[in-house]
């Protein structure tokens, strides 16, 4: 077992770790930040080559001829080595944040800092998901006068709160091996403040793919009154007893089960029209989640086919068929 300093270092080298591991053939520095600039746009350079030497000197990763390569202890310590060019499943993250508000007279007059972070695994890799099901943290907060108004959530906030740091890195560990986080409302909420809070503990964005489940749910059910998470909930027949409304790690298991409920409602529509979006959105992170967990836990295989293509005649037939249903 590593030193507690080698695995905060495994921790916060990681995402850089996976990126070098995904050019089996070798990757320049400049390519790796390159790539690393694009994946993680609120890391800062400076801070993407701290983390590079980092996992140089711990031995993640090393450097031949100019071209850097995965070391022999990453396959120990770095994500797990079924990674997502070697595996067919996919694993996901549903997660959510609570977040207390300050007023401040500088734009744009609002600060707001987590308190809790929930999350659940999901997706089709049930080893995975079944390792870890979910995880809740509480975060402390800078001072006293930030206020949390749920009065049970800042009783257990005060008793269970670690360092923000901690924290994160708590959820680096749950999330290392993802390939995709979502979050409802995520682009506009939840994933900026974990990019804040993560860029203030100079720690790597969480890795995988970002998904908005609010872009999902409008696609999958467009008509919805409300696309709320709680109200999708109660229109779809998600069950929602024994879930607290306003806890993250309650609003992540419900966002788990509607994301569930949605690649049931994917699964059932027509053979032509589910093959339409999976051909029109082969790269999109979203779909690509919704068809995996539709498909079932072996993930898309013959029985779902590969992606079709589709003439202007074909394509017209098929949603004109649709549209007369309606």
């Amino acid at each position: 077992m590593g030193t507690p300093s080698s695995s905060v270092a495994s921790t916060a080298t990681a995402p850089l770790v996976r990126l070098v591991a995904e050019s089996p053939a070798g990757i320049t520095r400049d390519a790796l930040m390159t790539v690393a600039r694009d994946r993680y746009k609120r890391a800062p350079a400076q801070r993407l080559a701290v983390l590079l030497e980092q996992a140089l000197s711990a031995g993640l990763v090393h450097e031949r001829d100019g071209l850097l390569f995965v070391g022999d202890r990453a396959s120990q310590e770095a994500p797990s080595p079924q990674d997502s060019g070697s595996r067919h499943s996919l694993r996901a993250i549903a997660i959510d944040v609570e977040s207390a508000v300050r007023t401040t007279a500088a734009a744009p007059h609002v600060d707001r800092r987590i308190f809790q972070i929930g999350a659940v695994r999901i997706g089709t890799d049930t080893a995975w998901v079944t390792e870890h099901p979910r995880i809740d943290v509480f975060l402390s907060l800078p001072g006293d006068e930030w206020t949390i108004r749920n009065e049970g959530l800042r009783e257990r906030q005060q008793a269970q709160a670690v360092a923000p740091r901690t924290a994160l890195e708590r959820m680096h560990e749950f999330c290392a091996g993802t390939d995709v986080l979502v979050a409802h409302n995520g682009i506009t909420a939840d994933f900026p403040m974990l990019d804040e809070a993560c860029e203030r503990e100079d720690i790597p964005p969480f890795p995988g793919d970002r998904v908005d489940s609010l872009y999902l749910a409008h696609c999958i059910w467009p008509l919805a009154r409300s696309h709320r998470l709680a109200a999708l909930g109660d229109a779809y027949g998600v069950n929602r007893s024994g879930l607290r409304w306003h806890d993250a790690a309650d609003d992540a298991e419900l966002l788990a089960r509607i994301i569930e409920r949605a690649s049931h409602e994917l699964a059932g529509w027509p053979a032509p029209l589910h093959a339409i979006v999976t051909s029109a959105c082969p790269e999109s992170p979203a779909w690509n989640l919704l068809h995996h967990m539709a498909c079932g836990p072996e993930g898309p295989g013959k029985e779902c086919g590969p992606p079709a293509s589709w003439d202007l005649s074909g394509l017209s037939s098929v949603l004109t068929g649709q549209l007369t249903q309606h």
